[in-house]
């Protein structure tokens, strides 16, 4: 019984560990997935609606000609359109140099990022969206951002080239306030954990159910052995006992049947005696006749 309980407990502790971090590792993964989808969708949705707006206002060499009352009426008409969006923060236009060339915040014209892997890989013609936290040197201007959506765009305004087939004409940086995203997304991982739970809950319960039941099956089937077991010995004594009864008793008819053979054997002779005493003294007066007999007698 103490065996059992103590295999139970054992069993109890182990597969409480294992579902709790396989359900840890799939809340983990599940969220993970849905901030994915998040910058998946960014990527797309987002950046398409800005290359679009780009491609409407900006010409192909305002990157390179950015210093021109022309250029920089565009830049500000494009800004004007992609801050119409109130989810975006701040937009901020880069040279091929990796140099802003126009921003909504007037104090980073002119800035250069080299150290900007996220930028360096735009320019490579990848669009890029991270969650970022403003710590780094690039947002010494936007401290008051908490967190945001940051997502570098490569921009191909010459005519028949894509990013990622021909050199990058320059890159759109904006950074989008993701709380209308972050409500959805925050909803999605109380919803999964709340679900991981119960179902980690659930399978718990269920292997503890069988287990204990399979434990309860045991232990009666160990009784059940140990009463059969009890059975036998007792049985297994009881026909000892027996034979031991059966061997005294044969060794008793053998001497039954010794003794009966030696009176027998005794008997015979005896009559013989007596009968030759008889007639001995039928014979008293006869003294040779007694003679004869007594000699047949010793």
């Amino acid at each position: 019984m103490a065996r059992r309980g103590s295999l139970l407990r054992t069993f109890a502790l182990l597969s409480f560990l294992l579902v709790a971090l396989i359900t840890i590792a799939q809340i983990g993964v599940q969220w993970r997935l849905l901030r994915e989808d998040l910058l998946a969708w960014e990527r797309t949705s987002t950046a398409e609606a800005i290359r679009v707006q780009v491609a409407s206002v900006l010409d192909p060499d305002d990157f390179v000609h950015r210093d021109t009352p022309a250029a920089r009426g565009r830049f500000s008409e494009f800004l004007r359109l992609a801050l119409s969006n109130p989810e975006i923060l701040r937009i901020k236009l880069y040279d091929p140099e990796m140099r802003v060339v126009w921003s909504d915040e007037p104090r980073l014209l002119g800035e250069t990022f080299p150290g900007n892997r996220h930028l360096a890989q735009a320019l490579r013609g990848e669009t890029v969206a991270v969650l970022e936290e403003m710590g780094k040197a690039e947002h010494e201007y936007e401290r008051d951002f908490v967190s945001v959506v940051e997502l570098y765009i490569p921009i191909v305004l010459h005519r028949g080239r894509t990013p990622g087939t021909a050199a990058v004409d320059g890159v759109v940086e904006i950074y989008k306030d993701p709380s209308r995203r972050f409500a959805n997304f925050t909803r999605d991982r109380i919803v999964i954990m709340t679900v991981s739970l119960l179902g980690a809950l659930a399978l718990y319960t269920g292997l503890f159910w069988i287990v204990r039941r399979a434990a309860r099956r045991m232990e009666a089937q160990q009784l059940d052995l140990a009463r059969q077991a009890d059975t036998l010995r007792a049985t297994s004594e009881e026909l000892a006992a027996a034979q031991k009864q059966l061997r005294v008793s044969e060794r008793l008819a053998a001497v039954g049947e010794v003794s009966a053979a030696l009176a027998h054997g005794i008997r015979n002779p005896l009559a013989s005696i007596r009968a030759s005493a008889q007639v001995a003294a039928d014979a008293l007066e006869d003294r040779s006749r007694v003679e004869t007999y007594l000699r047949a007698i010793t």
